[in-house]
């Protein structure tokens, strides 16, 4: 359906469960290969496709998605987790609520290729503010070709 929309891509929310409590077994190895199969999915479809959560396994999960999205790496400290994306020419997107983190995550963003964006929480189109020191022009995510078959139950 996203296709015939005229999307491009897609960003599945939340691909992190094996993280908290979650009373079904759900464990690191499931939440990788549920994701490999968001992104072969994808793919499969002709649609790009983005990872935003599951930092515990970027470095596996970095090879299948095309572009990366993360909310608050400066409030949390984790925008360095990206390195193997940025490694792998991966565009990496960071969404701030503050505009204290916003300001001072700006430079030092930069420097690491990421693109840093002030949003309110509403995520609606406006505010929309964007560091003066965003790397440009950035690449639109493109689909990859599906890595390796999805996973079998």
């Amino acid at each position: 359906m996203c296709k015939s929309k005229g999307f491009v891509a897609v960003d599945p929310d939340n691909v992190d469960g094996y993280t908290n409590a979650n009373g079904v077994g759900l464990t690191a190895a499931h939440q990788l290969s549920y994701n490999t199969f968001l992104a072969n999915e994808a793919h499969a479809q002709g649609l790009a496709a983005g990872l935003k959560n599951d930092l515990g396994q970027l470095t596996q999960l970095t090879p299948h998605f095309d572009f990366f999205v993360n909310e608050q790496c400066n409030e949390f400290g984790e925008c360095g987790m990206y390195t193997p994306s940025k490694a792998a020419g991966k565009p990496v997107w960071n969404i701030e609520y503050t505009s204290t983190n916003f300001n001072k995550g700006c430079p030092q963003q930069a420097t690491m290729g990421m693109r840093t964006t002030l949003k309110s929480l509403s995520l609606t189109a406006s505010p929309f503010t964007e560091c003066s020191t965003n790397p440009w022009p950035y690449p639109s995510p493109s689909p990859s070709p599906s890595p390796s078959p999805s996973p079998t139950p």
